[in-house]
Order: structure tokens, then C-alpha cells, then sequence
């Protein structure tokens, strides 16, 4: 009999409880950390209002002049690639605000549930989590749950997130990916086909750094130790994340083997939950992902609605856009509308149910 394989797809209603921004509520915290009123002058020149604006419209637009080398409105090529900069520093320190967290209880859950799966399982590969989220919440929880409750009292930790990925830690304790099963210890896997905002790369060797609790200040102040230590020079790191933008570009390198990865996780995968995910059409990379990789995997979504029983036009559409996609391997009744936090309370209280 085949050994059962999970993947778990998250979106951003998996870190909405939590109380993380979705995308299309994420300008206003954007432009409350952005510097000197910069960005909220370039909308302002381009639209005359900053209300209900998309990032995407915003990403696209300085990505394609960027990309032309060519003036947008007023701004030029050095002006644009200052403004996306900024952009990206903004969504960073919106997302990592602390102030504006409620509740990680349930992401622990998870987390030691993943945990306890794996460490109960060595010999086989019984999950992977596939993250489209670029907060690092999920990650760190994995990282203070392997440390605080799955490391004895005086003995060094042999359990380790593995991004899927050659990486580098500022964090000594901290392993390479590459390296955790090679020297016998137990590897969590997270891709983040997005990037995340921990993560930030050399632009010169292409070194991948994990910073866990990152903040811009902590990723912008920092230089490569690869180039520093064996070429005698430093470069400043910069973030790893895919913007919003129509014109994504997954040209990296650790992007590129992050997505490789994930297509054998989902060609693997017997069963595939997707928590908080609403598979939208501008989502076509990913898309694109599930119809070349998911062929036998049983299926089951998780979605929330103030009403399961009778879920607003929102919650409905999504649904229907699960239905259309994934046709008859989907069946309606594999669709729920109870949420994440009720989800992960399933998980935590039935030691064998994991799907």
C-alpha cells in the first residue's frame, strides 16, 4: 500500500486570523511606513487619489517602464527603480509590524502538528507546505516549536526548516538546506515560491540569507559574508520577495529550484489541502503549476465565510473557480467554508487526522 503524502497550499486566508494585511488592503499600511511622503506623491501625480489603487497596477507599470528603460509620466529609469525599492521596503514593514498581530496560536498549532508528523515518520517524506504568503509567520513558529518543544534540555537541536533551496543563516545554530539530511538531522519543508520577507540575497553570488524576526533594517544593514570572507569585498543584501506585479520575473536562481521542488511535491502529493488559497486567474504561474503536476491527489479546500452554510458572493466565486478548475478530481463536498483556525483545531485535536 502506498505511503499517504500531504501537501498543504497556503494562501493569504491562512494568515489573515493572525492578522496579517490581505494584498487588496495593503496600500494604506504601505503608505503609512513609506519616507517622506514619496510614494503617496508618485500615486498621487500618476491617479490623483491613493484610494483603490492595485499594487498590481502599481508593480506592472514601474516594472514595464523599468524594464523599457523608458520615463513614466514624469519619473525616470533611476526614479522608478527608487520608488519600487521603496515599495518593497513599505509591504516589508507592513507586513512584519508586530503591532499588528492577534493571534499566532493556531499557526503554532500547525506548526507542532507538521512537527510531530515528521519526527514520527523519518524514513518517509509524509508532507510539505507550499506557502504563496510572503510573511514569515509560519516560519518562525517552525523554528520556535523544533527549538522550545522538540529539542531536549541540554542537547543540540536536529530539527530544521529546509526551504528547498541552498541557504545561508545569520543564525549559527542554522544549517544549509542542502546540508540537514546529509548530516542525519530531520528537515521541515517549506517552499515559498513568492520569496518571503526573511529572505534576502547577494546580488553579486546569488547567496540566499535567512533572517528570522526580519525587518528591512535588519536585511538593508547587512553585507554578504561569502564575498566579505573570500573575495574581500561586501555587498549589501538585498530582499528576496515576487511583487505583485503582471510581469513577474522568477529568473533567481533559489526561485527557480523552489519551483522545481514544488512540482515534485505536488506530482508526489496523494493529498492536497489548500487553506486560505482563492486561486486567482492572475495566479497563472501557479496555475499553470497545478495543471502540469496534480493528476492523482485527492483534494480538499479550505476557505472561510461568516456563514459556511451560506457563503457571500466572494467566498462563492472562489468555489466555483475551484470547481471549474480542477473538474471532476474536486468534489463539492471537499469544499469547506469553516476556516482556518476551525481546520487547525480538527488537526490539533485528532492525533491521526491530518487531511
Amino acid at each position: 500500500m502506498p505511503r499517504k503524502k500531504i501537501v498543504y497550499i497556503l494562501g493569504a486566508g491562512f494568515s489573515k486570523p493572525a492578522g496579517v494585511p490581505e494584498q487588496k488592503k495593503l496600500l494604506p499600511e504601505i503608505l503609512n511606513f513609506a519616507p517622506n511622503n514619496q510614494l503617496k506623491n508618485f500615486l498621487l501625480s500618476l491617479y490623483g487619489h491613493t484610494i483603490n489603487v492595485s499594487l498590481e497596477d502599481i508593480f506592472t507599470a514601474l516594472d514595464k517602464s523599468i524594464s523599457e528603460n523608458s520615463i513614466y509620466h514624469r519619473f525616470g529609469i533611476k526614479d522608478n527603480l527608487k520608488l519600487r525599492e521603496d515599495f518593497i521596503n513599505a509591504i516589508i514593514k507592513s507586513i512584519t509590524d508586530k503591532r499588528k498581530i492577534k493571534t499566532i496560536d493556531y499557526i503554532n498549532d500547525f506548526a507542532e502538528k507538521l512537527i510531530s508528523l515528521r519526527t514520527s515518520s523519518k524514513s518517509t517524506d509524509p508532507f510539505a507546505v507550499i506557502s504563496t504568503n510572503w510573511d514569515s509567520l509560519l516560519d518562525n513558529s517552525f523554528e520556535s516549536t523544533a527549538i522550545n518543544k522538540f529539542t531536549e534540555p541540554g542537547k543540540k537541536r536536529n530539527i530544521f526548516l529546509d526551504y528547498c533551496t541552498y541557504t545561508q543563516y545569520f543564525d549559527k545554530s542554522n544549517i544549509a538546506s542542502n546540508l540537514i539530511k546529509a548530516k542525519g538531522f530531520t528537515n521541515i519543508k517549506l517552499l515559498k515560491p513568492h520569496g518571503s520577507v526573511n529572505w534576502c540575497i547577494c546580488p553579486s553570488c546569488n547567496s540566499l540569507f535567512i533572517k528570522f524576526a526580519a525587518t528591512p533594517k535588519t536585511i538593508n544593514t547587512n553585507f554578504c559574508k561569502i564575498c566579505k570572507n573570500n573575495l574581500n569585498f561586501e555587498h549589501p543584501l538585498r530582499p528576496l520577495l515576487i511583487s505583485p506585479t503582471f510581469l513577474k520575473d522568477f529568473n533567481n536562481v533559489h526561485l527557480k529550484f523552489i519551483w522545481w521542488n514544488a512540482g515534485f511535491e505536488l506530482i508526489e502529493a496523494t493529498h492536497i489541502v489548500f487553506i486560505g488559497y482563492s486561486l486567482p486567474l492572475s495566479d497563472f504561474e501557479l496555475r499553470y503549476l497545478f495543471a502540469r503536476s496534480i493528476k492523482k491527489a485527492k483534494i480538499k479546500v479550505i476557505l472561510f465565510s461568516e456563514n459556511p452554510n451560506s457563503p457571500d458572493n466572494a467566498a462563492d466565486a472562489t468555489k466555483q473557480r475551484y470547481i471549474e478548475f480542477f473538474g471532476k478530481a474536486l468534489k463539492p463536498k471537499d469544499i469547506s467554508f469553516e476556516g482556518v483556525e476551525n481546520y487547525i483545531q480538527k488537526l490539533r485535536n485528532d492525533k491521526k487526522f491530518y487531511w
